[in-house]
């Protein structure tokens, strides 16, 4: 698949996957242009890269506006630093995924003013969660239009409506 061969590419051949993925974005820039609209692009479908030190320069060479779910709580810390001892690309947004382990860490990003994505195991969600307004992210995946701090509540989907870990929350 072509999932397979850009995983194979990003750890055989760095450069070439760095040049495809270049060549991707700026194509999707491109078209997205053509059509008057913006161009926005989440580089983590089913990872959790750090781009922001891998190729950083992507973020100025194919401008458009990126954004990103991650669990890492070192990199939501620089993501939120209003002044980072090595700059966060300004138009990269990250949103923290709360998982069955992580709460500490999810309160800590709330508290800095950043947002955190929830997965609910059924609709309705709640007004509030940890004290935070919960919106509803399924309506779309714009996270950098979402307001702050607050709780992305996330339907459950596949094998997590049914999973018993406590990566989906039951209210």
């Amino acid at each position: 698949t072509a999932h397979d061969e850009r995983t194979r590419l990003f750890y055989e051949d760095r450069d070439t996957f760095l040049a495809v993925l270049m060549g991707e974005c700026g194509l999707f820039r491109w078209n997205a242009e053509g059509e008057n609209r913006k161009a926005v692009i989440r580089l983590n479908g089913t990872s959790d890269l750090r781009w922001e030190e891998l190729f950083p320069s992507l973020f100025t060479l194919v401008p458009a506006q990126y954004h990103d779910y991650t669990k890492h709580f070192d990199r939501m810390e620089r993501f939120l630093d209003s002044a980072p001892s090595v700059p966060w690309p300004e138009n990269y947004y990250l949103t923290f995924s709360r998982s069955e382990n992580n709460s500490k860490y999810c309160l800590q990003v709330l508290g800095m003013g950043g947002n955190v994505a929830v997965v609910f195991r059924k609709k309705p969600f709640p007004e509030r969660f940890w004290d935070y307004p919960v919106i509803d992210g399924d309506t779309h995946d714009l996270r950098f239009l979402d307001p702050s701090p607050c709780i992305v509540g996330l339907s459950a989907k596949g094998r997590a409506r049914t999973e018993e870990t406590g990566f989906t929350v039951d209210v």
